[in-house]
């Protein structure tokens, strides 16, 4: 089912990947994972991901430097930063580097899979123009 969303989890810790790889499957989504950033972005190079589920504190390359590096991408995939560290100010500087959302972890599943569908809906609407700047929405 090439045509299915693919998701990428990003997060230096072995079992939230492995959890959230149980959990995105057990809900029908296609999901790969990347245990750091450099992986993420070689990923992200190779095959078409709809959606990263990024780490913001990661060791060597943090989610904020793998969001730099997705700008330059001509198709960047959507992403969700998740963190477990809660802090009023990591919002606000992910959504200022092109995130759609930011969760903190741990969080329900019913929320994180709310958040995927709408990063999906941006991505639709950015593939046909609508999310474009100056365009009419």
């Amino acid at each position: 089912m090439t045509g299915d969303p693919l998701i990428l989890v990003v997060d230096d810790e072995v079992r939230f990947r492995a959890n959230m790889l149980r959990l995105l499957g057990l809900s029908g989504l296609r999901a790969l994972a990347a245990a750091g950033g450099r992986e993420a972005l070689d990923i992200v190079d190779s095959l078409p991901v709809d959606v990263l589920l990024l780490d913001m504190k990661m060791p060597g390359m943090n989610g904020a430097e793998v969001m730099a590096e997705l700008a330059k991408r001509p198709a960047r995939p959507e992403v969700i930063f998740l963190s477990g560290h809660a802090s009023l100010d990591l919002p606000l500087d992910a959504v200022c580097q092109g995130a759609c959302d930011y969760l903190i972890k741990p969080c329900t599943m019913d929320v994180l899979l709310a958040k995927i569908e709408s990063a999906m809906e941006r991505r639709r609407a950015r593939r046909i123009g609508l999310g474009r700047p100056g365009s009419e929405a």
